[in-house]
């Protein structure tokens, strides 16, 4: 049964809006391309809303690194945050709204990290209010190099938003986003109803409501607020390795904040002026989450080619030096392709059921870490000091 809203009038009559579904998709998606504040920010982070930058409608995401697209999400939105939100739209009419779109969903949020950052940017740059709508988003606390630098880092970490929206959502179709949200630790996953109200005039009024947001502290809150036990970790691993390794430059400025908040330790590493490198530690935040030691190399500018082909120079200089690095770290390494939005070597944990919760392998994971991190810088080092 459709719905109806009053507005009051200036003789102080009532005057019905009835409720009016969309007649297409397109029409809904067409809306939410011009209008993204209907996505309601404000209901997602109340206090500190979410904003949006549409990057393109129709985003195709590949199965695999350099690969053809194999499927299309409706919207790619980016947050003040730099956090790609992947929006799919339908009518609530729609039995794929109920059947195959999640399953579509998740197929996205699986593979969104083949995502080509420079590709998306060089994409929204052609807009042409582009400078205009990132420079209002970002409120000149961020350079565009520096942001788009983070919206790689998030698709690298699987730090992304699901959007389900349509202008009915079912009650089946909430109570899988509610369980989904609830269970997915890095992946937000919302539902957003539009319903459109229209008067006898054809006035048009659109009322967005949230749907699957949990109580619980801000996902964007620091670690040492969200996670009380990560300070302590990190500063007795600090501690002990700043005492092995004196040489080293820990980095601790507001990515090294955020850097706990994803449970890693991050270092500088001596090389190349234009390009940043850095040797980490991550420790699982749950139970089949990575646990261990990487070096990696980023273009300090994404804007710039002549900077992307310059990390991937660095990266091909150390793949001809594979053996010798294996060599002197002692065991085999994971080499991470060149074609991902940033590139490097690392070792994994073997165990895959550590968690930083676990308070009783502190020590053990502690030690490894310190052990294997350093391993792994003196055995790149050398090859970057001879670059």
């Amino acid at each position: 049964m459709a719905e109806r809203i009053y507005v009051r009038n200036e003789a102080g009559g009532l005057e019905p809006l009835m409720e009016k579904r969309f007649d297409t998709e397109d029409d809904l998606q067409a809306l939410l391309a011009k209008y993204p504040e209907l996505l309601d920010g404000e209901q997602m982070r109340p206090g500190s809303p979410l904003r949006w930058i549409l990057i393109t409608r129709e985003q195709g995401i590949p199965t695999t690194l350099g690969a053809g697209d194999r499927w299309s999400v409706d919207h790619l939105v980016i947050d003040q945050d730099a956090k790609p939100t992947l929006v799919e739209v339908k009518r609530g009419e729609s039995t794929d709204l109920r059947r195959t779109v999640v399953g579509q969903m998740l197929d996205y949020a699986a593979h969104a990290h083949n995502l080509n950052v420079t590709k998306l940017r060089e994409t929204f740059e052609k807009q042409p209010d582009a400078e205009e709508r990132l420079a209002k988003l970002l409120n000149d606390k961020e350079t565009p190099d520096k942001f788009w630098q983070q919206v790689a880092e998030n698709l690298e970490t699987r730090s992304i938003r699901l959007l389900f929206v349509a202008d009915a959502i079912p009650d089946d179709l909430a109570r899988i986003v509610e369980f989904l949200n609830a269970e997915m630790n890095r992946i937000e996953v919302l539902a957003v109803e539009i319903k459109q109200f229209l008067s006898g005039t054809e006035s048009q009024t659109l009322v967005p409501r949230v749907i699957g947001r949990l109580a619980k502290p801000n996902r964007s809150a620091t670690a040492l607020e969200e996670h009380p036990l990560y300070q302590e970790f990190w500063k007795e691993f600090l501690a002990a390795f700043t005492r092995d390794y004196k040489d080293w430059k820990v980095h601790r400025s507001t990515k090294g904040q955020k850097a706990l908040t994803n449970s890693y330790l991050q270092l500088d590493a001596e090389g190349k002026a234009h390009n940043q490198m850095h040797y980490s530690f991550d420790y699982a935040r749950r139970e089949g989450d990575p646990t261990r030691v990487n070096f990696w190399v980023e273009p300090s500018n994404w804007g710039k080619p002549s900077m992307i082909e310059e990390a991937k120079h660095i990266v091909l200089e150390l793949c001809e030096q594979k053996d010798e690095i294996e060599r002197r770290f002692g065991k085999p390494l994971n080499w991470a392709p060149v074609e991902h939005t940033k590139w490097g070597i690392y070792f994994p944990h073997p165990d895959k059921n550590l968690a930083i919760g676990d308070r009783e392998r502190w020590t053990d994971v502690r030690d490894w870490g310190i052990k294997h991190l350093g391993a792994l810088r003196d055995a790149i080092q050398p090859h970057l000091d001879n670059m």
